[in-house]
């Protein structure tokens, strides 16, 4: 790379080969707002669970109740995002 710097993957932009650092690459969830983090971060969690939420077989209660516990946690915190966001909207048209 360029800027001699071991790297896993090189980037092509401006004529040249480069790492992400060099290139100045973001990941795409540096560029994310808190709704974002907060669907990415509750799809994992469901990921981890059976359908409709529920517990899969062979999981520990205390497990599920901890994975439940943060659904709730990103729902809310999306929901207090997306709260925040439309006041701001509703101010700047009455301004």
């Amino acid at each position: 790379p360029h800027c001699q710097r071991r790297a896993g993957l090189l980037f092509m932009r401006w004529g040249r080969f480069a790492c992400r650092k060099c290139q100045k690459v973001a990941y795409t969830s540096q560029s994310e707002d808190m709704c974002g983090r907060m669907w990415r971060a509750q799809a994992k969690i469901e990921s981890k669970l059976a359908q409709n939420w529920q517990r899969p077989k062979g999981m520990r209660r205390h497990t599920y109740d901890r994975l439940s516990g943060a659904l709730l946690a990103c729902e809310e915190q999306r929901d207090l995002a997306l709260d925040q966001m439309l006041g701001r909207l509703m101010a700047r048209d009455k301004g």
